[in-house]
Formats: C-alpha cells, structure tokens, sequence
C-alpha cells in the first residue's frame, strides 16, 4: 500500500501541475510566438538562427550575379547557386 502511494504522488504532480505548463508551452510554440524550434522533455529548444540572424535576406529567385561573371545567378534564399543566366528575363 505504501509502495502504490509513493509512486502516485509523482504521477499526480505531472498530471496537475506539470502537464498544463508543458501544454501551454506546445501550444504558445505552436502559435509561432517563440519562433521556431521544438519541444523537447527539457522545455522549447529554438532552431538554429539562418545564415545572419536579425538580416533581411531577398526571397528565392534569379537576381544580379555578385561576382559580375553573369548577368543573373540563382539566389536560394540562403546562397547562391552555380546556376546562372546571361540573357535577359523575359517580362512578365
């Protein structure tokens, strides 16, 4: 009977006590207020930051190729890419 009372306590701290913070988290993360990441036993692990946090990148596309080699080179949203273009687009 003792053994039985000892091992329900902790089970009754998770299900009261814990469980509601651990579901408020998920839910707040899951509503993208703490950016993104996961959930992990320990808490909300954020997602490593992109290639230079806090920097406003242009969007995947064919843009002026930096190096001056070509007229365009495919931005990735992250790199550029071997790819590259000489003519001119078409208009749109």
């Amino acid at each position: 009977m003792v053994l039985v009372n000892v091992l329900a306590i902790p089970a009754l701290i998770y299900w009261f006590v814990i469980r509601k913070k651990l579901i408020a988290v998920e839910q707040a993360a899951a509503s993208g207020r703490w950016g993104p990441g996961h959930m992990t036993y320990q808490g909300w692990v954020p997602a490593p930051p992109g290639p230079h946090p806090g920097v406003w990148t242009p969007p995947a596309g064919w843009h002026v190729d930096p190096s001056g080699q070509h007229r365009l080179r495919w931005w990735d949203g992250a790199h550029w890419s071997g790819y590259t273009h000489d003519e001119a687009p078409p208009n749109t």
